[in-house]
């Protein structure tokens, strides 16, 4: 038989040690207290006699090593490309994004010698990457798996969508080609 449940928080007050004691999301402190350590509802076990807290928080796993990530390159620079994070995701599951910035260095673009960073992303591309580096300072991305790389690409003259043409991209409006580290399922 168990009791009415309520809403807590951590911190909240369940019961004493001496009625029951602490079990999930729950602890005894100092004076013999049993309180919450979560956001949820208070249950009372009768039979078992413990104080659990049935949790109500999401539970958020964030952006780490492996994740793969959608971005738009936003600058361009000699050794690398600046990009912003919009969605992260590993195993299937949703990561949470907290630096929205990262950067994809030169040698980690490509298998192959890259002379030019320009020559491999462009302002505006999106492009999807794996993370290779999560530090206080940035989060390295890496692009030199088949499936990652440019997943959509914009002329650099007309600035309309360009599509793939015989293994290179071209813009169907103006026909300008430009060169691009090009994921395997670039979108058409």
């Amino acid at each position: 038989m168990k009791k009415d449940k309520e809403m807590v928080y951590p911190g909240s007050f369940l019961s004493t040690e001496e009625e029951f004691v602490p079990g999930k999301n729950a602890y005894s402190d100092e004076e013999g207290n049993v309180t919450s350590t979560t956001v949820g509802e208070k249950d009372l076990d009768m039979e078992t006699r413990e104080a659990n807290v049935i949790n109500k928080t999401k539970i958020v796993k964030p952006l780490d090593v492996g994740s793969t990530v959608i971005a738009r390159v936003s600058l361009v620079k000699d050794n690398s490309a600046m990009v912003e994070i919009l969605s992260a995701e590993k195993d299937g599951e949703e990561r949470k994004v907290l630096k929205a910035y990262a950067s994809i260095p030169v040698s980690s673009i490509s298998t192959e010698y890259v002379k030019s960073v320009k020559d491999m992303f462009r302002v505006g591309d999106f492009v999807r990457a794996r993370v290779a580096k999560v530090v206080p300072w940035g989060i390295d991305l890496d692009t030199r798996d088949r499936e990652m790389g440019v997943i959509k690409a914009y002329c650099i003259e007309c600035r309309k969508p360009m599509k793939m043409f015989d293994g290179s991209l071209k813009c169907p409006n103006c026909g300008a080609s430009s060169p691009r580290k090009v994921s395997a399922d670039y979108s058409q």
